[in-house]
């Protein structure tokens, strides 16, 4: 009898403590290792009771998060451990997907040249300008020539680097992203051809978008090809400054000698100079022609 109570009383304490309400303090430390656990990219940091704060490593964006109505609900029954665990998580979620979304909607492909990437490398003092690892994501699009990628806001731009890329999971589909996003940005500004007749030597055409991203129609010429004349020889396109795109057909070699010309002298002005050479498309590649 005596080892039969002690059994019970042993079961009561045990039942007592599992169905013990946890303290505020419990409550908030409970739910901020499930928040750790559902995505490592977020610093999850508790700064007092029923307050967590966090911070995306992918946007840098910060929160705090207060749990104070939640544990009301739980304090009085009204839902149970499991059902404010499941909401508070969902809603995390929801929030840093969200927050991501944003992220890479606001991603630009910009034209630079290479001498821009070795200029970075040897203001931070770095040998290697692999991709990879590189505080800059690159990739090439000519022999002198790269595309870099920038959070755009409207206050601030910002470099992307490999491990943006990957915290975001683009790593295979940013180009088309960033492509998407700046047709999107194109169509909005009303971005369009300007024709320029150059009297018997031939026409050329400029691309007027924002007096900011003009040169970046290289990494989306597919927005002015349909707005294009028919041509039996390829075109080419100048980028002597990051807010001048100049197109013109190789069916009119003087045309293109002239703009040429041009092209280098507003590459000497520019504050934001890009190249002073022609690249013809070649498929999807670019070819520097020089001039």
């Amino acid at each position: 009898m005596k080892y039969l109570c002690m059994v019970l009383l042993l079961c009561s304490v045990w039942t007592d403590a599992a169905d013990r309400l946890m303290t505020e303090n419990e409550f908030t430390t409970d739910i901020a290792q499930l928040l750790k656990s559902k995505n490592s990219n977020v610093e999850i940091t508790v700064v007092g009771s029923l307050k967590i704060e966090t911070k995306d490593d992918s946007t840098n964006e910060q929160a705090v998060i207060d749990l104070t109505n939640r544990y009301q609900l739980y304090k009085s029954q009204t839902e149970d451990i499991e059902t404010s665990r499941t909401k508070i998580a969902s809603t995390f979620l929801s929030i840093n997907d969200k927050s991501k979304n944003a992220k890479t909607q606001s991603i630009i492909p910009i034209i630079r040249s290479v001498n821009y990437i070795k200029s970075v490398a040897a203001a931070v003092k770095i040998n290697d300008i692999n991709p990879a690892t590189f505080p800059i994501y690159y990739e090439k699009v000519s022999d002198d020539l790269v595309k870099v990628y920038m959070f755009d806001s409207e206050t601030t731009t910002q470099s992307v680097s490999k491990k943006d890329i990957t915290s975001l999971g683009i790593d295979e589909t940013i180009s088309n992203i960033a492509h998407d996003n700046l047709t999107k940005y194109y169509q909005k500004h009303g971005a369009k051809l300007e024709k320029v007749n150059l009297d018997k030597l031939g026409e050329m055409y400029y691309f007027i978008a924002d007096d900011t991203y003009e040169s970046s129609v290289m990494t989306s010429f597919d927005y002015i090809e349909s707005q294009l004349p028919n041509s039996e020889k390829p075109w080419v396109v100048f980028l002597p400054s990051r807010n001048v795109a100049m197109i013109v057909s190789t069916e009119h070699p003087l045309a293109v000698l002239s703009v040429s010309t041009y092209a280098k002298r507003l590459f000497k002005e520019s504050p934001y100079a890009i190249s002073p050479n022609g690249y013809r498309k070649s498929g999807e590649e670019w070819i520097n022609i020089g001039h």
